[in-house]
């Protein structure tokens, strides 16, 4: 796709902004004056989310109370547009100038990618993070599994606020089999997107440093070993009960697997 013009609207510090675009463009400017926002802005109608800030706020900007990015191009021979507006905690996605009722259909619309300071995720001590980035990346090409992480996640904080706060326990299984229906799909394509992220890598470093290096790119489950289908992750899950009861939050579980990055065999 070919963009070729962002219309933005209190976002970070434009109050308003109209930029047109030519087959390739470079935004120079000095620091400060909003260069890495309009990156940003475009970021937004692919991922709906930044890849710097925490939350939707924190772009929106001081004293307003919404903002809207949208942007007009090119696609397949046909013109395209996309937009988002965000108002109290909403947003709202439209795609050519129709609505799209629900975020996981908007999903792999419009493409992009980023390559920041922003992406030393992948070399963060905390696993979340790794995590994070690679659903991210999984999610903009694959609906269904941006459908069945959300589920995950909404059956997990389920679970932890029974085990929190001590309640009936006994549907404790029962949050765990919904968690394991969820997780086979999404480890198998955490897996396919471990090899092709290393075969990926593999091949631009070999480009940029025009040498080539083992770099292995291994999914880490924190499940103990065996088959990772439903059966086996639920009885994973059941073996850990009284751990979970104990620490009041769940121990086992895709939230909590990772991925571990060598080069040459050295993290």
């Amino acid at each position: 796709m070919q963009i070729s013009r962002l219309s933005i609207k209190n976002f970070r510090n434009f109050a308003i902004g109209d930029f047109e675009f030519k087959d390739r463009t470079i935004v120079t400017g000095a620091n400060g004056s909003g260069k890495t926002s309009l990156v940003e802005a475009i970021y937004y109608l692919s991922s709906f989310k930044s890849f710097r800030a925490s939350s939707d706020a924190k772009v929106l900007k001081i004293g307003e109370t919404e903002f809207v990015v949208n942007i007009d191009g090119e696609r397949e021979g046909e013109k395209f547009n996309m937009g988002l507006q965000y108002q109290n905690l909403r947003k709202a996605i439209s795609c050519n100038r129709e609505r799209v009722e629900k975020l996981t259909d908007a999903f792999g619309i419009f493409l992009s990618a980023v390559l920041s300071i922003y992406d030393k995720q992948l070399s963060h001590p905390y696993s979340i993070y790794r995590r994070k980035y690679a659903d991210r990346l999984i999610s903009t090409i694959d609906d269904d599994y941006f459908a069945a992480l959300l589920s995950y996640h909404s059956v997990l904080k389920q679970k932890n606020n029974l085990l929190k706060n001590n309640s009936d326990l006994n549907l404790i299984d029962t949050y765990s089999s919904q968690m394991s229906k969820r997780s086979e799909y999404i480890y198998e394509k955490r897996i396919e997107f471990a090899s092709y992220f290393e075969d990926v890598l593999n091949g631009v470093y070999a480009q940029v440093f025009g040498k080539e290096e083992l770099i292995k790119v291994r999914y880490f489950s924190s499940k103990d070993g065996g088959d990772y289908t439903d059966a086996t992750l639920l009885e994973s899950a059941r073996k850990k009960r009284d751990q979970e009861i104990k620490k009041r939050h769940s121990v086992c579980g895709v939230h909590l697997d990772d991925y571990i990055i060598t080069v040459d065999g050295k993290p």
